[in-house]
């Protein structure tokens, strides 16, 4: 005896052929794009019949991926986490690299030892403009 519709029982897994990517937010996503891609090949009137506990398709669908959405929430939070403690490392180098002359100064009159050099006005203008790009 099945609760399912006809039509979740084409979007099981089993009937799946594509890949597999790695992170339960990415999985969830596949489930979807399967999802979406059953539903456009099906007849319409499969996507609103009832299984014998009076859901439709999406709502068990909904229902039997509640797990993997919390995982998900929880993957894409500690990955965004993760994202923003490299982005402010990077930020602090970048920085801490705009108020350091490259080569060092002079110490009878405080220029730049480099100043003639094009690589000093290369690195300063790449520092310059990564300050500027979020």
């Amino acid at each position: 005896m099945t609760t399912a519709t006809p039509f979740y029982t084409v979007l099981q897994r089993q009937h799946y052929k594509g890949g597999t990517r790695l992170g339960p937010a990415y999985k969830l996503q596949e489930e979807l794009k399967w999802f979406d891609s059953v539903k456009k090949i099906m007849p319409s009137s499969y996507t609103m019949l009832r299984a014998k506990n009076k859901m439709t398709t999406l709502e068990i669908l909904k229902e039997k991926h509640a797990e993997q959405l919390k995982k998900a929430q929880g993957w894409i939070k500690e990955t965004s986490q993760s994202c923003s403690g490299v982005a402010i490392l990077v930020a602090t180098v970048v920085f801490a690299a705009a108020f350091t002359v490259p080569g060092g100064t002079n110490d009878n009159n405080g220029f730049p030892i480099l100043l003639q050099s094009p690589y000093l006005v290369s690195f300063t203008f790449l520092d310059v403009v990564s300050l500027l790009v979020p």
